[in-house]
């Protein structure tokens, strides 16, 4: 795990999976779904993929996000895709998941559009980016400078709060206000 998922773990509420507990699938059980997936055998990728995102297993859930995005053997439910992308990417993290959480509050997908949840995400893509060498970070910056001229005076106030609190290292100071938003999601 980097900075930015022990981070996103401790302020979330939420205990970092990978290292305490998240249900780890024996990879053969994946490669059997994701095969299955590639053979548009639907109803097999699906029925594991659900069987193990009820248990807590952050591929799982990722993977079946997909599908209800795009309808892979599913009806298209976007709200339904944020949630289970929302619960993976606390499992998991990844620079393209903490993205697509940031454009998914932006435009509205879950039953609130928000500026700032949008910026805290794009804020952690970013951030990602960096430590990661994931080339999303020109286009999360861009999307986070364009989201932050959205802001009220008052998520301005918190963003910069927590911008201090990253550049600090997540001094505890800062960390109240992400806690705020998190604890929200």
């Amino acid at each position: 795990m980097n900075r930015i998922d022990d981070f996103l773990f401790k302020i979330s509420g939420y205990k970092p999976r990978l290292r305490e507990g998240q249900f780890i699938v024996d990879e053969s059980i994946l490669f059997q779904a994701n095969e299955a997936y590639e053979s548009q055998d639907y109803e097999t990728c699906i029925r594991i993929w659900t069987k193990y995102a009820n248990l807590n297993n952050g591929i799982s859930l990722l993977r079946l996000s997909q599908c209800y995005w795009i309808g892979s053997g599913v009806d298209v439910n976007y709200e339904k895709s944020f949630d289970l992308l929302k619960k993976a990417t606390l499992l998991i993290g990844g620079t393209q998941n903490y993205f697509n959480l940031g454009v998914g509050y932006q435009v509205g997908l879950s039953s609130e559009q928000s500026n700032y949840k949008s910026f805290f995400f794009y804020v952690c893509a970013f951030h990602h980016s960096l430590e990661n060498e994931i080339d999303l970070k020109d286009e999360s910056k861009q999307r986070m400078d364009e989201v932050y001229k959205l802001l009220n005076d008052e998520d301005k106030q918190k963003a910069d709060l927590l911008l201090g609190a990253i550049d600090s290292g997540f001094i505890p100071a800062g960390m109240d206000v992400a806690l705020e938003l998190l604890h929200s999601l």
